[in-house]
């Protein structure tokens, strides 16, 4: 772990893939709880779901993102002068 002296010398660096990956899946899961805790109505809705089909579901919808964010970075890189 790098100490405070070492951090202000160093650029800001973004958190490895790893790490982001752990803080979405926590994030996914603190906000299926709440939404759980909140409205029990909205999570009884789950309840017929079998477990493939909600991970086929959830997958295909982050893979839905991940193609939205590849066109946004394509036309970012396309725009910028070389």
């Amino acid at each position: 772990m790098l100490s405070k002296n070492d951090q202000k010398g160093s650029e800001n660096v973004p958190p490895c893939r790893a790490c982001m990956t752990i803080r979405l899946f926590l994030m996914g899961v603190a906000s299926i709880a709440l939404i759980a805790l909140i409205s029990p109505s909205s999570a009884a809705l789950l309840k017929g779901a079998e477990p493939l089909s909600l991970a086929i579901f959830f997958v295909g919808f982050v893979a839905c993102i991940a193609f939205i964010k590849a066109g946004f970075e394509l036309t970012a890189a396309r725009r910028k002068p070389r």
